[in-house]
């Protein structure tokens, strides 16, 4: 057996012996994995079973979730595993496959799931804060009212994942694919969102406040009421684009593409509205607060992606 051999055995063994042995420790599971994968590395067949074994029937007092934190689960097979209220912080779960695994109020605070698998995974409630899931496999999964704050997401597959009042305040998602996702009152200000595929998203009334969105693909994303102060839009794809009653106060919308008429947003002077749009804003806008205009909604939104560039 090589050591890439014994490594790819070793990363099986961890996840099996979670699900064999719940209520262990990720310590005990390690180590019982490591001494089983070098047992077997270095004879034909195991002549005894491996002491740290025994260390996994150890149970702390009072325990009532599975203590995981700071585990090495990296590459581990955890599909549909119960990790409901899972304490995994810090844990290493690295190309591990969780798909569909329920995850609901784990907290995942610092974890690393970069690549991970977690496709159609339920992680409602839980904590996500600072961890790292950057070019994981998140479609479909249910993230609703989840703690993202300061993740990293960047080049994860997101595609219809259901994220409706997460906290995702500072997170990074450049490059993210969120196609059709649901993020309704979702909070992401001051996330990174460049080059996302946000196309078809639901983000009616999310908090968008300073989030960079510079050259995301916004096509056919519902902003119903969203609040966009101060976002940057540069170069973003608006095209269909639903912004009615949007708040685009202080936003930066210097080259958007194929945007129209924001019916009933609010702008002020420091919106940045592109060239194209500049002059029929301002005549079809009325004050309606010391330094703040709407954009008068006396017809349907123009959903026809028809706006001069």
């Amino acid at each position: 057996m090589t050591d890439d051999e014994r490594q790819q055995h070793e990363a099986a063994l961890r996840g099996l012996l979670y699900l064999a042995c719940r209520n262990a420790s990720g310590t005990a599971i390690t180590e019982t994995a490591q001494a089983i994968a070098q047992q077997a590395q270095a004879e034909e067949a195991p002549r005894a079973p491996v002491s740290e074994a025994v260390r996994l029937n150890d149970r702390p007092d009072g325990l009532k979730r599975p203590n995981l934190a700071h585990a090495d689960l990296a590459g581990a097979q955890l599909e549909r595993a119960f990790l409901i209220r899972a304490d995994l912080r810090g844990a290493d779960l690295s190309g591990a496959n969780l798909n569909r695994a329920r995850m609901s109020r784990a907290d995942l605070s610092g974890a690393n799931l970069r690549e991970a698998e977690l496709h159609r995974a339920y992680l409602s409630g839980a904590n996500l804060t600072g961890a790292c899931l950057s070019d994981g496999y998140l479609s479909e999964a249910s993230m609703l009212c989840a703690d993202l704050t300061g993740a990293d997401l960047s080049g994860a597959d997101l595609r219809e994942a259901r994220l409706g009042g997460a906290r995702l305040q500072r997170a990074r998602l450049c490059r993210a694919v969120l196609r059709g996702a649901e993020l309704k009152g979702a909070n992401l200000s001051e996330a990174d969102l460049s080059a996302a595929d946000l196309s078809r998203a639901d983000l009616r009334r999310a908090g968008l406040r300073e989030t960079n969105l510079r050259e995301a693909n916004l096509h056919r994303a519902d902003l119903h009421k969203a609040d966009l102060t101060g976002a940057d839009l540069t170069a973003a794809d608006l095209s269909d684009a639903f912004l009615l009653d949007a708040r685009l106060l202080g936003a930066q919308l210097d080259c958007a593409v194929a945007m129209a008429a924001p019916r009933g947003a609010t702008w002020d002077a420091g919106t940045r509205w592109p060239g194209y749009l500049a002059a029929s804003i301002a005549e079809e806008s009325d004050e309606v607060a010391p330094g703040i205009y709407r954009v008068r909604n006396d017809r349907l939104p123009d959903r026809t992606g028809s706006a001069h560039r």
